[in-house]
């Protein structure tokens, strides 16, 4: 705490403080012992211990021979995945680029769709060296065709020393021709084996390509057979269903639709009946009237009249072929008075 107040009371900060330190140190007006006893002579050399601290009568005594067991055992089996670890990298690797289907190291002129040697251009830039400071097109991303020659192996069952024909000849295989203008042929041995890589090349990334899209298809054509298996499957349950509910359409629904037809017509030819039966009273009715009035029986005649008029008003409101014969019964009994 109290080192905090004195930095705070004079305004130290900690860069300073430690410059000044540093100056302090490496001050050319103090001496030697000075510098040494900068830390000591305030608090004195008691503060470092120098007493040797005995081992411990608990803990073992490790020496070499502890670990020779390890190394040979656990060691050579760190080894062993550590190289299994390797080869698996390896594998990957090599399936990656087995299974790749782009032409990133593939030069753009190979590629192009509109490729011609009888062009002058494409020719000079397939056969000719590149002109110095200009790009080589036969280069993938700034790489030299030989660089990608360099990866194949070379062709087993030769001789390590070969005959003075041969040496000839591959000198002349490897000679540039020059060409017009100054230019010069591309080495016959280069070329070719440049050519012969990005064309297989080519044409393990087509069959991977190709391998690709066989798979893709044969998936769709097992889904699409699934499918319409399925769909075969719905359209027969459809039919199925539909033909139950045609069972039920004609067995249900249309007797059911019969029946109430029947209770409709049933209870409209006994509303027709009813009234039938109501004319015939009424046909009574008038008969009744002309006795009662031949008998002088006023009362009930009127009676009987205005009963038939209730029934004509209500029940045969639309039946007139009776209104005027009970109003001639009327006004012949009125008259009658």
């Amino acid at each position: 705490m109290s080192v905090l107040l004195i930095i705070w009371r004079f305004n130290y900060i900690l860069p300073s403080f430690t410059q000044n330190l540093s100056a302090v140190l490496l001050d050319p007006k103090c001496s030697r012992t000075e510098v040494q006893t900068f830390f000591t002579r305030h608090w004195g050399d008691s503060f470092v211990p120098k007493d040797r601290v005995s081992p411990s009568q608990s803990l073992p005594a490790v020496l070499l021979d502890h670990f020779k067991k390890y190394l040979k055992t656990t060691a050579k089996k760190h080894r062993q995945c550590l190289r299994a670890k390797y080869e698996l990298r390896r594998t990957l690797a090599r399936h990656e680029n087995d299974t790749r289907i782009d032409v990133d190291d593939v030069p753009v002129i190979l590629l192009d769709p509109h490729f011609s040697l009888a062009d002058l251009s494409t020719f000079e830039a397939i056969f000719l060296e590149p002109v110095p400071g200009e790009v080589d097109r036969l280069q993938v991303s700034g790489k030299p065709h030989a660089a990608f020659v360099e990866r194949q192996p070379c062709g087993s069952g030769t001789s390590p020393t070969p005959s003075i024909s041969e040496d000839s000849k591959s000198l002349q295989m490897h000679e540039s021709y020059i060409a017009a203008n100054g230019r010069c042929f591309r080495p016959y041995d280069m070329l070719q084996q440049c050519l012969e890589f990005y064309h297989d090349l080519v044409d393990a990334r087509l069959n991977n390509q190709l391998a690709l899209k066989s798979n893709a298809f044969w998936k769709t054509v097992i889904s699409c057979g699934s499918l319409s298996g399925e769909l075969t499957d719905a359209a027969e349950r459809v039919a199925v269903i539909r033909q139950n509910l045609k069972k039920v359409d004609e067995r249900l629904y249309h007797r059911m639709i019969n029946i109430v037809s029947m209770y409709k017509i049933r209870q409209q030819r006994e509303k027709v009946l009813q009234k039938l039966r109501d004319m015939a009273c009424l046909r009574d009715a008038q008969l009744t009237v002309q006795i009662l009035l031949n008998q002088n029986d006023y009362p009930k005649a009127l009676e009987c009249i205005e009963t038939a008029q209730d029934v004509l008003n209500n029940e045969l409101r639309g039946v007139t072929c009776f209104r005027l014969t009970f109003r001639e019964s009327y006004c012949s009994l009125t008259c009658s008075f």
